[in-house]
């Protein structure tokens, strides 16, 4: 794999700065009872006559090919949000085709929960959740399985945290269908090769922050994956991943993960940020701490 260099160095360093999960204990798996048992579609208890009480339609998510019905702790939510945050949270699970459930122990079971085959779960992807915002790595991906369905908990503070972000997308409309057209432009590589032939074309790609921007054509290539045989792909960031960062003038910032595929068939992932400056969406270099 080619270790990256130059500016594209400074890039990778600022996404592995950002603050790692750190959250209340009732939305992480469990430490010293670790549950034992993976709990696959086909590998559930018998649907009970009785379960948690709904008393409103429920918004279902598929992820890693199960259907879940998301429970929101927060009442009178409008149906316009729910469904907008289950549009979300199908996206960021979209590009994985399984992702395991992991469910409490027998012995960790309540009676009233092995008599209504009813338990915990938790979704497992440690490594894609490294990627995720903090929010979403410290109160998402607890759930209530009772028989053959799977009801995923949206925390309180989770709901809360998707509102402000859809106000925010609500504000910046223009400026997010922008950020949409961008990602089409880099996931199309040969679109993304015709604008980047030249210096000028390449340099057009990024922001750089309080430094001057490399003279290296070489650099530009290889952080926009058109070096040496490497294949690139972003996945579109959750709307969570956007914010108004005040150091950088009131710019609207975010920031997505980057899979390359080298021509040795070698992959590896990097987060990187993205700034809307001067009417256009760019990769943000800043200079190393």
């Amino acid at each position: 794999m080619l270790s990256p260099s130059g500016f594209l160095l400074e890039v990778i360093v600022l996404a592995a700065l950002l603050p790692q999960p750190v959250g209340p204990e009732a939305a992480q798996e469990p430490g010293t009872t670790e549950p034992q048992e993976v709990v696959t579609a086909g590998d559930v208890a018998t649907q009970s006559e009785k379960g948690p009480r709904i008393t409103e339609p429920l918004i279902a998510v598929t992820i890693g090919g199960v259907e879940h019905l998301l429970l929101f702790e927060e009442p009178d939510i409008p149906m316009k949000t729910r469904t907008a945050i289950a549009a979300d949270i199908q996206q960021i699970f979209a590009h994985l085709s399984t992702v395991p459930l992991k469910a409490s122990a027998d012995k960790e079971r309540s009676h009233s929960e092995r008599k209504y085959h009813m338990g915990r779960y938790w979704l497992t992807a440690p490594h894609y959740k490294t990627w995720w915002p903090e929010v979403l790595r410290t109160y998402f991906g607890q759930g209530i399985r009772h028989g053959n369905t799977y009801y995923l908990i949206i925390h309180e503070k989770l709901s809360q945290e998707y509102r402000e972000a859809l106000k925010l997308k609500q504000a910046h409309s223009e400026e997010f269908e922008q950020f949409h057209e961008f990602l089409a432009l880099f996931n199309d590589r040969e679109a993304r090769r015709q604008a980047a032939e030249t210096m000028e074309g390449a340099r057009g790609f990024f922001y750089f922050h309080d430094m001057e921007p490399s003279d290296d054509y070489g650099e530009y290539l290889e952080a926009l994956g058109l070096a040496h045989g490497t294949r690139m792909r972003i996945h579109p960031p959750s709307v969570l991943a956007f914010s108004i960062d005040k150091e950088l003038g009131d710019a609207l910032v975010t920031s997505c993960v980057f899979r390359y595929r080298e021509a040795d068939g070698d992959e590896y992932n990097q987060k990187m940020p993205f700034i809307y400056y001067n009417g256009q969406w760019r990769m943000l270099v800043v200079r190393m701490p």
